[in-house]
């Protein structure tokens, strides 16, 4: 099992294996040239995104700034908007569903460590020391908003028409329709259904 396959697999991996250091090398490069490219080259911004993301769908905007550590980890869904200062720490898979909206400076996060301070870090047979990480990956269903500064940490499941509000931080699962917010995010309330078939 290759270091990045561990990864995905939400297992301990070393962070400074080739195959993964290429990955991060990569997702800097292209994420460097695309926020630093200006209004008239909607098309370059547009091929870097196609490779930089693992898969997606039709009209999907980025706007810039955008950071993301792998790229390859996550998939977009279609007719997307993800604003400036959009964060993904796609260590685990990032997928993200069909005509979502992400505000301003939205944090999501997949991965994390121990909290057994012995835990966090391990020694290599060369005496060396590495950074024990673990991931677990996002999914945000069809048609949800998430608020501006708002924060979803690993393994978190959105649910389809769900909203998160501006500034929350989304620990456990959030069932589809549902408004949440605050620290940690509970239901504020259920929506009403969605009215069009989609």
């Amino acid at each position: 099992m290759t270091e990045n396959e561990k990864l995905l697999a939400g297992m301990e991996y070393d962070y400074k294996d080739p195959e993964i250091q290429m990955m991060l090398r990569k997702a800097r490069i292209l994420t460097s040239e695309f926020n630093e490219l200006g209004e008239d080259t909607a098309e370059r911004k547009s091929e870097i995104i196609k490779e930089l993301l693992g898969c997606i769908g039709k009209d999907v905007t980025i706007q810039q700034p955008f950071r993301i550590l792998y790229g390859a980890h996550t998939s977009v869904g279609n007719h997307v908007f993800i604003n400036s200062g959009c964060v993904f720490l796609d260590g685990g898979a990032i997928t993200i569903g069909d005509r979502v909206l992400l505000a301003p400076d939205v944090k999501l996060y997949t991965g994390f460590h121990s909290l057994d301070a012995a835990e966090r870090w391990k020694e290599r047979e060369d005496g060396s020391m590495y950074l024990v990480s673990k991931v677990s990956g996002i999914t945000i269903g069809n048609d949800v908003w998430i608020g501006g500064a708002a924060i979803i940490l690993p393994g978190v499941k959105i649910g389809n028409n769900s909203v998160i509000a501006a500034g929350a931080v989304v620990d456990k699962d959030v069932p589809a329709g549902a408004l949440v917010g605050g620290v940690p995010a509970k239901i504020i309330r259920m929506l009403e259904p969605i009215k069009t078939d989609r």
